[in-house]
């Protein structure tokens, strides 16, 4: 986990967790993938769950700043997240370079989300 503060206020925060090896991270994926895409080991896959910024201080750079904090330097192969399509911030997702693998509906009762990838070998 990683946070912002300014003037000691909260700015924002950015929190995962790397996938294990029977993580059920990937289910409902909709996709072409190959099966090699789903085999996680304990130290393939970084899972970002949260990117928050205080709608205050959004388009000021504090997410991208929050991202790559959390992301640079990393061990894993790649990092994944789910993202709801209409939600603003696949749009930033997008620009700093991560692509979509599918659509994912993670349990009968949840929306459907993009399911993006994004390669950290090359971070």
């Amino acid at each position: 986990m990683v946070a912002a503060y300014l003037d000691s206020e909260l700015v924002g925060y950015a929190l995962g967790y790397g996938l294990s090896s029977n993580t059920r991270w990937w289910t409902g994926l909709q996709t072409d993938q190959p099966a090699a895409f789903f085999v996680e080991d304990g130290t393939r896959t970084f899972a970002l769950n949260e990117l928050v910024v205080a709608p205050e201080r959004r388009r000021r750079g504090y997410g991208r700043m929050l991202h790559d904090a959390l992301l640079d330097g990393r061990p894993e192969e790649r990092a994944t997240l789910l993202v709801r399509p209409d939600n603003p911030a696949a749009e930033l997702y997008e620009k700093l370079g991560w692509r979509e693998a599918g659509r994912q509906q993670p349990f009968p009762d949840s929306p459907t989300f993009r399911s993006m990838v994004l390669p950290l070998t090359t971070r």
